[in-house]
């Protein structure tokens, strides 16, 4: 298993001393350490995308041909309709500078 040790808010498990001169041999904790699992972390995340998958409505198979034929059409007219303007400025602009 792959399991780490890592500090929460910091890098190491380090404390301090207490500044009170009654409790000057006392010693507080400041950053507390914590073992994480990553194989449980990454486990639980494949879990949670394959509920999420679960949940999205998906296209049935003549929705996406027509989807797809929609979108390939509307990209052969605007690039048709570029190249135009296009065509159109160049022949302006030699017409000018000529």
């Amino acid at each position: 298993m792959l399991r780490t040790l890592v500090c929460i808010n910091g890098r190491s498990s380090a404390g301090r001393a207490l500044v009170s001169k009654t409790r000057c041999r006392e010693f507080e904790s400041l950053r507390p350490c914590k073992q994480y699992n990553y194989m449980e972390k990454l486990t639980k995340f494949f879990e949670s995308v394959v509920a999420e998958f679960k949940k999205v409505s998906w296209p049935t198979q003549q929705e996406l041909i027509d989807n797809t034929i929609i979108v390939v059409v509307f990209s052969i007219i605007l690039s048709a309709f570029i190249f135009g303007v296009d065509q159109l400025y160049s022949t302006v602009l030699e017409a000018i500078y000529k």
